[in-house]
């Protein structure tokens, strides 16, 4: 949560100075202006942020859904009582239809924003 947090602070303070800096002229933001040498190195290293960002934000949502799709005690004394088994100790979709219906919407939630991330 906390590197999310980061990310979003991050991403809206360089947007407000990008285009308190640079201004919005046609709908269109810039973060750096100069000769093609310097903006192709300052493209390199924000691609390269970015990515890193990208990734912890992945792993980070990643952690989160193995977390929400792991059976607590009483879920898995449930699933023993109602003579069916639970996965334990990996992420399991098969999972989601004995959790709590909470857990499952949030997980769905950070599945479909994953997808997103990842492909980005």
């Amino acid at each position: 949560m906390l590197v999310i947090a980061a990310s979003l602070i991050l991403n809206i303070t360089v947007t407000t100075w990008a285009s308190a800096t640079f201004g919005l002229p046609g709908g269109i933001g810039t973060i750096h202006r100069g000769p093609c040498p310097s903006v192709r190195i300052t493209g390199l290293w924000l691609h390269i942020g970015i990515n890193i960002l990208s990734t912890i934000m992945l792993g980070a949502s990643n952690y989160s859904m193995q977390c929400l799709s792991s059976p607590t005690r009483s879920e898995v004394d449930k699933a023993h009582a109602n003579k069916t088994w639970l996965d334990i100790g990996i992420q399991s979709i098969r999972n989601l239809t004995k959790i709590r219906r909470m857990r499952m919407v949030l997980w769905l939630i950070l599945a479909a924003s994953s997808i997103p991330l990842h492909l980005m």
